[in-house]
């Protein structure tokens, strides 16, 4: 298991260990063992239960908690959704959140 950087000092650029032994790039993901990635993507479609409470989401966001420390994770399709989930739950939505737009 990667163990979390906690400090700015522990980043790599900053004289911190390197995470991974070869540099990743954007633009080229990390599968790691296709065997087993092609797996689990066998098991979701057989399961026909690719979100919302399904087997691997449930198991990604229980594992995201953990590591971060917090008592929930709820994982969302993109950063939009996420940003509108935490807004609604800090109480700024609504017209009082968009002074002078219309409703």
């Amino acid at each position: 298991m990667t163990t979390l950087k906690v400090t700015v000092e522990d980043l790599a650029i900053l004289g911190g260990a390197p995470t991974f032994d070869v540099p990743l790039h954007v633009g080229r993901p990390n599968i790691g063992d296709r065997q087993r990635f092609q797996e689990y993507v066998n098991d979701i479609l057989d399961r026909r239960w690719l979100t919302n409470e399904g087997r691997y989401a449930t198991q990604f966001e229980q594992r995201v908690a953990q590591v971060t420390g917090v008592e929930h994770c709820v994982a969302v399709c993109n950063g939009t959704l996420a940003l509108q989930i935490a807004m609604k739950a800090l109480g700024l939505h609504g017209d009082h959140a968009r002074p002078g737009l219309p409703a």
